[in-house]
């Protein structure tokens, strides 16, 4: 079981990270809470979550995240890929004498696979105790939130989102900061720059990660963000058509691709009046909704554009309110700005002031004590 990680793990995690964001489907981090995975996963252990999308099909030996149909009465479940059947994949818990399929649960079809366990060199990368840390701390923070709008009577929003970046940050700086602690790599290369035998400065470590947290949810909120159009033909002669001043019903649909909860927007024309124009969605919800459309007075062919635009759900929604007031895209800066410092504080705190050296030659990530 891998728990410390060198270059090839923080490659393969940031590319996941990018890759997810550009697809629409960010990198997550799971937690397991039952023994069915020991001794790879401890209940509170957690693990890198790469999206389906991203992974593509799953071979056998693969731990995947799947939507469970009947197993503990439906749910997403952690398990590992044991075989095939039926156009489908047979999985089972480490721990479990018997696969899911043995039971109740139908084989697995790729369309139920949320995401894979991220492995390196045929090992887990185990984030021992995230789970029960991020669960304590989830607790805490809603607890407090509680006292707070009982207090103040302020419209708070609650902090999962928040956690969820935070858990993502610290995976990755902790990845950064961890070596395999064997010693290797004694040999220097001549040919490498006195500043990087020195090593990295940990505070351009810490904004090289936030930077890179915060590119997966901002490229799938840009790439989601786009144009509705709504079109009628007002013709008293052509009853297929509207007649002049009369309203005609349109619909459309608001879906969350990804895995981060997101808040959309629908800005549209007085003559387009829309049943949904701000929503909060969770990772694959999806509304459907309706448009009031105004034929104009005079006859002839309309059509209509309404703007859309996704940000990650961070804000409460007064505060998306009064920064989408101001300019469309402002929630979206403002939530990137909150990410990027949380992360960074959160990268600094974990690198301390330790320089970051990565040994190209062997693939290690060691931290070395810098002089005074």
């Amino acid at each position: 079981m891998l728990r410390t990680a060198g270059t090839l793990t923080v490659v393969a995690l940031l590319a996941a990270v990018l890759a997810g964001g550009a697809l629409g489907q960010p990198i997550v981090v799971g937690f397991v809470e039952t023994d069915s995975m020991e001794p790879v996963l401890s209940p509170g252990d957690g693990f890198v979550a790469v999206p389906a999308v991203v992974t593509g099909p799953p071979e056998r030996g693969d731990v995947v995240v799947y939507d469970a149909r009947e197993l503990h009465g439906g749910g997403l479940v952690t398990h590992r890929v044991v075989d095939t059947r039926g156009g489908g994949y047979v999985t089972r818990g480490d721990a479990n004498p018997f696969t899911d399929q043995d039971n109740v649960e139908p084989p697995v079809t790729d369309d139920r696979i949320v995401a894979e366990a991220l492995q390196v060199n045929g090992g887990i990368v185990v984030l021992p105790d995230l789970g029960t840390a991020v669960t304590t701390i989830r607790e805490t923070v809603d607890h407090a939130r509680d006292r707070v709008v009982d207090a103040t009577g302020l419209p708070l929003g609650d902090g999962q989102t928040l956690l969820r970046g935070l858990a993502i940050a610290g995976v990755v700086a902790i990845l950064l900061s961890g070596g395999d602690g064997e010693g290797r790599g004694r040999d220097r290369n001549r040919g490498r720059s006195a500043r990087f035998r020195r090593g990295i400065d940990p505070r351009w470590v810490a904004l090289g990660v936030a930077v890179v947290v915060v590119t997966g949810p901002t490229v799938s909120a840009v790439a989601a963000s786009g144009t509705q159009t709504f079109g009628l033909v007002a013709d008293p002669s052509d009853p297929r058509a509207v007649d002049p001043g009369e309203t005609k019903q349109g619909s459309f649909t608001l879906h969350n691709g990804g895995v981060v909860p997101m808040e959309v927007r629908v800005d549209a024309p007085p003559a387009v009046r829309p049943s949904v124009s701000t929503a909060r969605l969770d990772g694959g919800e999806s509304v459907n909704a309706t448009a009031a459309l105004a034929a104009p007075a005079r006859p002839g062919e309309y059509q209509w554009d309404a703007d859309i635009y996704w940000y990650p759900a961070l804000f409460p929604e007064p505060v998306m309110d009064a920064l989408f007031d101001v300019h469309p895209w402002l929630p979206l800066v403002a939530v990137d700005f909150l990410v990027v410092l949380l992360t960074y504080l959160t990268g600094r705190a974990l690198l301390g002031n330790s320089r970051v050296r990565i040994d190209h030659l062997n693939g290690d990530t060691t931290q070395r004590s810098r002089r005074r």
